[in-house]
């Protein structure tokens, strides 16, 4: 036999171990990114056969093994494994693009139906397909500390789930209530946060729906955290390490990034640089700097899109948005691209990937680099380059301080599933709601930047407003 004719077989050999199950029915999931890595541990930890995983998503760039891969949609397909729960080949799909409020389309069928018009939606819940792209043969990927082999195809173009699907499930980054409440936590119609008009997808139709019996469940806690550009980062340490500052002192040397020489921002810092017309702080950064102001003070909010749990659990920690009744609207309302201006703008950023990329590369706009933004304390490692979390009022974003309850920018993920879920779709909400010890569920995900609620003296009570604290 040739060296050709070996290769040729030994290539069919490895696209039949992984060619995907024709037989399965898709199961859709949407919502908040924070489910990412568990899910995915579920799925290939739990049902996957190995040697059969087939990983696919619309990154726009290969993933570098052992990470898993950044794209904000993606798909599993696998046999399933024998003797498991599930009785049909595995297809599970999840869109993270816009946040969390996609997660209630797994309960309200008419969010759903608005959800999926493009004139109202500019991202409606979609999956990939399972051609095209680029695929990396058994790429091996590390999830929560254990390593999967899966055939991996990027550069898929993400199109809205079939007509006439349903989602199944969905995880919001923060109680329902923050999105049932206000319409400053609701999705806009596309492109009217650029123009000012900023209308609401739903008004009187907004509803949570119908769930399974015992959803939505509170699954695991989520810390967040400020995060800076290299520009400001280093702006903010050479200011913090001057005479007088709040680092002068500790040993830390300009330009080291770390949790002990993280320069601090308050509470009241940014509440006034994120809400809309708030004074000084729209206007430049200048008052950031008390010691040793930079030449250039222009700044850029890297905000989340309405919709976003990230950005739901930011208006209501640092501006009690979305939360009683009562309190002042006029200038603590979150600010939106048609707010800024000048030497202070917002961007509007659909996916935490996005954010990230403002964040850590501003590229010259603004003219000074400094941006400055909300993200989940999960993303810690993909803050590169310089870029990094700030101190809030005097604590670092990391596990322990959350878990000391000494840092309290945190929020409770909340899991949500169809009351329609029968079979195989029913049996992954219920998986992932697995009590413990079950490793694969997400009452046991553990990794930076998440809490485990059953091991904390600290929650929310359901109300991000109040902050984490004592149970």
């Amino acid at each position: 036999m040739s060296k050709h004719i070996k290769l040729a077989l030994a290539a069919a050999a490895v696209s039949a171990a992984f060619a995907g199950p024709a037989s399965a029915d898709t199961i859709y999931g949407a919502g908040a990114s924070a489910i990412k890595a568990s899910l995915i541990n579920v799925v290939l930890g739990k049902y996957c056969t190995a040697g059969t995983i087939n990983y696919y998503d619309n990154a726009t760039a290969a993933a570098v093994s052992p990470a898993i891969p950044g794209g904000s949609v993606f798909r599993i397909t696998c046999t399933q494994q024998a003797g498991t729960a599930f009785t049909a080949p595995v297809d599970v799909t999840y869109d993270t693009t816009g946040g969390s409020w996609k997660a209630f389309t797994a309960a309200n069928p008419a969010l759903l139906t608005k959800a999926q018009n493009p004139a109202l939606n500019l991202n409606p819940v979609s999956t990939v397909p399972t051609a095209g792209g680029t695929t990396q043969a058994a790429y091996v990927m590390n999830v929560l500390g254990t390593n999967y082999t899966v055939n991996y195809t990027w550069g898929l173009t993400a199109a809205n789930i079939p007509a006439g699907a349903n989602v199944t499930f969905g995880l919001t980054d923060v109680e329902t209530a923050l999105f049932n409440a206000s319409s400053i936590n609701q999705p806009l119609v596309a492109n009217s946060w650029t123009t000012g008009a900023n209308t609401p997808i739903y008004t009187n139709d907004w509803s949570t729906g119908t769930e399974a019996a015992g959803f939505p469940t509170p699954v695991f806690g989520v810390v967040f955290g400020v995060a800076a550009s290299p520009a400001l980062y280093a702006a903010l340490q050479t200011d913090q390490l001057a005479a007088g500052g709040p680092l002068a002192g500790s040993g830390c040397v300009a330009g080291t990034v770390s949790q002990l020489c993280a320069p601090l921002i308050s509470k009241a810092l940014y509440r006034s640089l994120a809400s809309a017309n708030f004074g000084q702080l729209n206007t430049n950064a200048a008052e950031l700097f008390p010691r040793v102001v930079p030449a250039n003070t222009a700044i850029e909010i890297a905000r989340r899109d309405q919709g976003s749990g990230t950005q739901a659990g930011s208006n209501a920690f640092f501006e009690n948005a979305g939360c009683a009744a009562g309190v002042e609207t006029t200038d603590l309302l979150p600010a939106l691209p048609s707010d800024g201006g000048g030497n202070w703008t917002v961007s509007y950023n659909a996916t935490t990937t996005a954010a990230l990329a403002r964040i850590n590369t501003p590229g010259g706009v603004p003219a000074s680099n400094f941006v400055i933004g909300v993200v989940s304390a999960e993303n810690d490692a993909k803050l590169v380059g310089g870029a990094g979390f700030l101190k809030i009022d005097g604590y670092y974003p990391s596990n322990t301080n959350a878990a000391a309850g000494v840092y309290s920018y945190v929020t409770e993920e909340n899991l949500h599933c169809s009351a329609t879920a029968t079979g195989d779709s029913k049996q992954l909400c219920l998986q992932l709601d697995a009590a413990a010890p079950d490793p694969q569920s997400l009452l046991q995900y553990t990794g930076t930047g998440i809490v485990q609620l059953s091991a904390s003296k600290f929650y929310n009570n359901n109300t991000s407003c109040a902050g984490w604290r004592a149970k």
